[in-house]
């Protein structure tokens, strides 16, 4: 054997053995952790120089689950075709929205403004009073709109009914259109026996 190549024997057996004597050094040493706190895993984020990560996160994250179906609207008075007796009405609903919740409801009353309804956070259903309606038929709208930007609207009708008699308002009209014609009638009657000529000649027999 040359000394060239007893040479190269040699530092090849000293890389081997180099080697085997760092390996067992580092699996036989403490792991040393690195903290890094900018990590949006968990806080603070712990690993060793394998990249291993003893504490993993807690809760297992997913996507949010798309809301494409708006709210839900029940009303619950009036109901559609009451008649209301009073000129102030109270119109209650309920609402619900299972995927990202009901953020605010809107209502009207014949087609007017507006009113903006925030959910209760004590009670499951919402309401707005109506004051100084007059008689007859009314209508409401009633918008309900979740947190995605999704809204259903519902509408309802009902009447106002005020007076004493608590007839609909077409036998009203009807009975009014009645007394009328008996009046009419009656007049002509009592003018037509004002007209008729007495009879003569009619004391005289009754008196013989």
């Amino acid at each position: 054997m040359t000394r060239k190549r007893a040479y190269f024997v040699l530092l090849a057996l000293s890389l081997a053995v180099a080697t085997v004597v760092r390996l067992k050094f580092v699996s036989t040493q403490p792991l040393k952790w690195s903290v890094d706190d900018s990590s949006p895993a968990d806080t603070p984020y712990l690993s060793d120089n394998r990249n291993f990560d003893p504490y993993p996160l807690d809760k297992n994250f997913s996507m949010p689950e798309l809301d494409f179906y708006p709210p839900s609207i029940s009303v619950i008075s009036p109901t559609p075709g009451q008649r209301v007796s009073s000129s102030d009405v109270t119109v209650i609903w309920e609402g619900s929205d299972d995927a990202s919740g009901v953020s605010n409801y809107e209502i009207r009353i014949d087609y007017g403004p507006w009113f903006n309804v925030m959910p209760s956070e004590l009670f499951a259903h919402a309401e707005h009073t109506f004051t100084g309606l007059s008689d007859g038929a009314h209508t409401v709208d009633i918008m309900a709109y979740d947190y995605a930007g999704n809204m259903r609207q519902e509408m309802l009708s009902f009447f106002v009914n005020t007076s004493n008699l608590q007839l609909p308002a077409y036998l009203r009209e009807v009975i009014v259109a009645v007394m009328i014609i008996a009046v009419v009638a009656v007049a002509i009657y009592v003018m037509n026996l004002k007209g008729l000529p007495k009879r003569r000649g009619a004391k005289s027999r009754l008196v013989r």
